[in-house]
């Protein structure tokens, strides 16, 4: 009887784990992408959905302002708004566009769309908080 039950108990929850598929993680940028982003890039357009405000950065700030993206993927949370679009040129040149999203006081993400493959990167926490400073509704 106690291995009939443990047996019934098996059959009726094994159907309802085998449907259950953990959330697959995104891919973060491939380092060829990741390292262009300081090594090949010019320019770096940065615009807030939330605010009036942007900003614009050239030369060696754009190395510096690399560092806010980490090149480690992050879980896309549905429920976060997008904030604002970052685009990182070369030559005057679009190299790379990504959507950025906040989901806390220090942490965030963005989302790149590169040869119809999509890319999250998480931003580092000095970057997050230094965006969401310069962002904020005026």
């Amino acid at each position: 009887m106690k291995y009939f039950c443990t047996l019934s108990a098996l059959i009726i929850i094994w159907p309802a784990m085998a449907q259950t598929k953990p959330a697959a993680r995104p891919n973060a940028l491939p380092a060829p992408l990741y390292k262009g982003l300081a090594d090949s890039c010019t320019g770096i357009d940065v615009t807030f959905f939330t605010s009036s405000a942007s900003m614009s950065l050239d030369n060696r700030n754009v190395r510096f302002f690399a560092n806010f993206v980490s090149p480690y993927p992050a879980q896309k949370d549905p429920k976060v708004k997008q904030d604002g679009i970052i685009m990182w040129t070369r030559n005057g040149a679009e190299y790379l566009t990504g959507k950025m999203y906040f989901s806390g006081d220090s942490s965030g993400y963005l989302i790149f769309d590169k040869n119809n493959k999509e890319y999250v990167n998480a931003f580092s926490p000095q970057g997050a908080a230094f965006l969401q400073t310069h962002g904020k509704k005026q």
